[in-house]
């Protein structure tokens, strides 16, 4: 018997870093098998479609910008340890336990490797973002679990921080300070950069070149690892945030890594899948990763009255307004 329990589970455990600041983070490992149709693991006992989320975009971002139009101001904010903030039933406590160094703990707060755990969360947040709406004034808010980010007018911008803080702090929710930013024109949110003055999106530098240099190194590979490919499509899926005419250059890459099971199986990187590849190369060469905002207004193509055409060895042309153009 273990503390107050007669029956408990100890799952794995391990520690993930964060991809870029490299922060290490205690993971419970609630889908480890244990061959044993008696025990299944607690992840295939929770539901996927009753806790599955779906999370916010950059292009709900991006309409609400063009909504306010320029001069947008933008702030953001960061809950520090979110999850530790969420009671655990105490009759599941049993489920949540880790051994260390001979010594057992049980989870009372929401566990990192829990199915459950994004969902219920993300209730909190959303209750949290009604509040701000319905109570503080704040018109304008997205949320991605416990990054909060709200927009408004220049002349809105100091009384809407002002709101945000205050609100917290009744609500005695922890705000990390260095996580805490603006008002700003230019915004950095979901790793993309935000510039409601010039009304333009783009790519950090810094991100630019890791995805260049990702592509790169598999240029002239003929075959990897399916979680290889997974972390190539995840850069350049990254990227089409920016450019969505790249996503048309990623949909090859992912039905590619859906012909094999496993994350260690090989995948054959085919002819196309390099040409792909190529393409990405010389766009990211050369491109400075800025891109303007795209209009969401859907135009009836007899609305523009533009015309195209292509044909094998011979070219393509388009006509427009009286002006046409054509190459081979």
């Amino acid at each position: 018997m273990i503390g107050p329990f007669d029956t408990y589970r100890i799952p794995p455990i391990g520690v993930a870093y964060g991809k870029y600041n490299r922060k290490p983070r205690l993971i419970v490992y609630l889908s480890a098998h244990y061959n044993n149709p008696s025990h299944p693991n607690i992840n295939s006992l929770i539901d996927k479609e009753e806790f599955s989320v779906s999370y916010v975009r950059l292009d709900d971002a991006l309409q609400i910008v063009n909504s306010l139009e320029v001069n947008t101001s933008m702030v953001t904010t960061d809950i520090v340890d979110a999850f530790k903030m969420i009671p655990v039933k105490p009759e599941l406590w049993r489920y949540l336990g880790i051994c260390w160094n001979g010594f057992y703990y049980f989870y009372t707060r929401l566990v990192f490797g829990s199915r459950s755990s994004p969902k219920i969360f993300d209730l909190f947040s959303s209750i949290t973002c009604w509040i701000a709406k319905e109570n503080y004034g704040i018109r304008f808010i997205l949320h991605l679990l416990d990054d909060f980010i709200p927009f408004h007018p220049p002349d809105e911008a100091d009384p809407t921080m002002v709101s945000m803080k205050l609100m917290f702090k009744r609500l005695n929710v922890p705000l990390s300070p260095l996580k805490t930013v603006g008002p700003t024109f230019v915004l950095e949110y979901l790793g993309i950069i935000i510039d409601s003055q010039l009304m333009l999106v783009s790519l950090p530098e810094d991100k630019r070149v890791r995805v260049l240099e990702t592509v790169y190194t598999y240029l002239n590979k003929k075959r990897c690892t399916k979680r290889e490919l997974l972390s190539i499509t995840g850069y350049l899926g990254h990227a089409s945030r920016v450019i969505p005419a790249g996503r048309s250059f990623v949909s090859y890459l992912i039905a590619l890594s859906c012909t094999v099971g496993p994350l260690h199986y090989s995948v054959s990187l085919s002819k196309a899948c390099r040409l792909d590849l190529l393409m990405w190369f010389y766009f990211l060469r050369s491109w400075n990763g800025v891109s303007t905002f795209y209009d969401p207004k859907i135009v009836n193509s007899c609305e523009i009255e533009l015309l195209t055409d292509a044909a094998p060895s011979i070219g393509f042309g388009g006509y427009w307004k009286d002006e046409w153009f054509a190459s081979p």
